[in-house]
């Protein structure tokens, strides 16, 4: 995946980076970090596109044509259907995406799209209006995890700060496979939003008592195919 190889850059580089001019042994952090986190490289990448880079359009169809590729795309702010020609077309997506977009796509892609299943996800966002109570021991983390827990843990958006010790609001993000049998998927589509803010808050309560007191609001999202789930004879890229 591209975000574990996004990882090991960042935790390899962390040590011996010095920014241009620095001489060595005047690095004074070795996080290379931003408040607006990858937003701020994301920006500075599209930046050099200028007017070439073309958001909000929704993919619908691509088509291998005898003389290049047709894009089919939906505008979503102008809320009308655009057709793009091009000699070549990079598709970048998941595989059962993929099989779906592509017209007459290609055998192994059918294939592969078949066989890799998806775990389905439930994000959800804990916006508080305060930091949370700090009890003795270990200071809190980018990553937290409750042991013993079924869920994935939560990450804490206010982590790109680098504060020691939490200032003013924040979010804290909490992940829960859910797994990759249709029993599962089903259950994320059925229940209310309001069941998985209570089993956030409830696996969160033991650490943080007083996370209901603090949470101002809460956003969750469903994912039905959030992460391709490894299996023996699919490679994952």
């Amino acid at each position: 995946m591209v975000s574990a190889w996004a990882g090991v850059h960042y935790f390899a580089s962390r040590h011996g980076f010095h920014a241009p001019g620095d001489e060595p042994g005047e690095e004074a952090d070795g996080v290379l970090t931003w408040p607006e986190g990858n937003g701020w490289l994301a920006q500075r990448l599209a930046a050099p596109l200028g007017e070439r880079l073309l958001g909000a359009r929704v993919v619908l169809r691509i088509a291998q044509e005898r003389h290049g590729v047709t894009v089919d795309a939906w505008d979503v702010h102008a809320q009308r259907l655009e057709r793009w020609t091009c000699a070549h077309c990079i598709v970048a997506l998941p595989s059962f995406v993929a099989a779906r977009v592509v017209a007459n796509a290609p055998d192994w892609l059918r294939a592969v799209a078949r066989a890799q299943p998806h775990a389905s996800w439930v994000v959800v966002n804990l916006a508080l209006d305060a930091p949370l109570h700090d009890r003795p021991g270990a200071a809190p983390s980018w990553d937290n995890v409750v042991y013993g827990s079924t869920a994935l843990g939560y990450v804490d958006a206010g982590h790109q700060r680098l504060q020691p010790v939490p200032l003013g609001p924040t979010v804290l993000s909490w992940y829960h496979a859910l797994g990759a049998q249709p029993a599962a998927r089903e259950a994320l589509l059925r229940l209310p939003w309001t069941h998985w803010r209570d089993a956030a808050l409830a696996d969160l309560a033991e650490p943080h008592p007083d996370l209901s007191a603090r949470t101002s609001r809460v956003a969750v999202t469903r994912h039905g195919h959030a992460m391709a789930v490894p299996v023996p004879g699919i490679l994952n890229l």
